[in-house]
């Protein structure tokens, strides 16, 4: 909604209105004049009233807009944020969802979410239902989307990023046992 400056300039036209009727009214000695320039002030009077009350109105639609956008605003950067929890993966037969991501589980057991929920800005989690036959369903409770996997179902396990596998890849250090390194050669002997 924009700012309408004629509700603003309407309402300062009936003040300047006002302004006038009373500066009229004080030189009046008529009786009869004097009551209808009274009329005549009140009348404006209550058009100013009137486009006060339409100013206001368009001011708090103007806040609630305001308040409505900031909302959006501070949803969209959580999004941006949770999103990068997940990654696209292959559950099976070619069907995709996302998985968390091991590094930021946070503790959370591994899950998929759901594609087309994802690409609305929504996190909803995949409900995994074993159907007769063996073939596997994954359900969405949002917008009710059903992902039937028949051959070579992958059960949600967290996924790992290209650094995390290359990682796991390594092997661990002979000498602190925690670190992960490649070994080509070593001069180290362990015993036990």
């Amino acid at each position: 909604m924009v700012a309408d400056m004629s509700a603003i300039a309407a309402a300062l036209t009936s003040f300047n209105v006002l302004k006038n009727i009373a500066q009229t009214m004080v030189g009046l000695h008529d009786v009869k004049t004097l009551q209808a320039k009274v009329i005549e002030f009140n009348n404006a009077i209550i058009d100013a009233q009137t486009k006060i009350f339409l100013v206001n109105e368009e001011r708090a639609a103007l806040i609630e807009t305001i308040r409505n956008l900031e909302k959006e605003l501070t949803d969209l950067k959580a999004w941006e944020t949770e999103k990068q929890r997940y990654q696209l993966t292959d559950v099976g037969d070619g069907t995709f969802a996302h998985a968390l991501k091991q590094s930021m589980s946070a503790s959370e057991p591994p899950h998929y979410i759901c594609a087309n929920c994802y690409e609305h800005a929504k996190k909803s989690i995949l409900n995994h239902m074993q159907m007769p036959g063996g073939a596997h369903s994954l359900a969405c409770s949002a917008c009710d989307a059903k992902l039937i996997i028949r051959h070579g179902y992958r059960p949600a396990a967290y996924v790992e990023s290209g650094a995390e596998k290359a990682r796991a890849a390594l092997e661990p250090c002979p000498i602190c046992d925690t670190g992960r390194l490649k070994i080509t050669a070593s001069d180290v002997f362990l015993s036990a």
